[in-house]
């Protein structure tokens, strides 16, 4: 049974504001909040993006970034770097530059935990 935000009158839930998409008696089901409006996720106004919809990334920059700080696990400057990834300190996402001041390296493990809180 699917609800709009109006009062319900039934005696699983007689009295309540249901909110939610779907509505259960108390206790059996979470409630789910509805969606707001206009929620979408933000995307960077000023990053140049790929026809997908991805943000464009620099190259040059990445490349300038190794010579500069050599792959923690090899020392090379060049090449792939195993168990790292180049993470922006500032996400490109909320304006930060790709440029190799705002790059550091990371494991993957960090990296993957510092992309779920993003």
């Amino acid at each position: 049974m699917f609800h709009t935000g109006t009062p319900v009158a039934n005696r699983a839930t007689k009295g309540a504001h249901v909110r939610g998409r779907r509505s259960a008696p108390r206790g059996i089901a979470r409630w789910t909040p509805p969606r707001a409006r206009g929620t979408a996720q933000t995307t960077a106004l000023t990053c140049e993006r790929t026809p997908s919809g991805r943000i464009r990334r620099n190259s040059q920059a990445r490349h300038a970034f190794q010579e500069l700080h050599p792959c923690p696990a090899t020392g090379s400057t060049a090449g792939p770097c195993p168990g790292y990834v180049v993470d922006h300190i500032m996400p490109l996402k909320r304006g930060g530059a790709d440029s190799p001041e705002n790059m550091q390296w990371q494991t993957r493990d960090e990296a993957k935990a510092k992309d779920r809180v993003e």
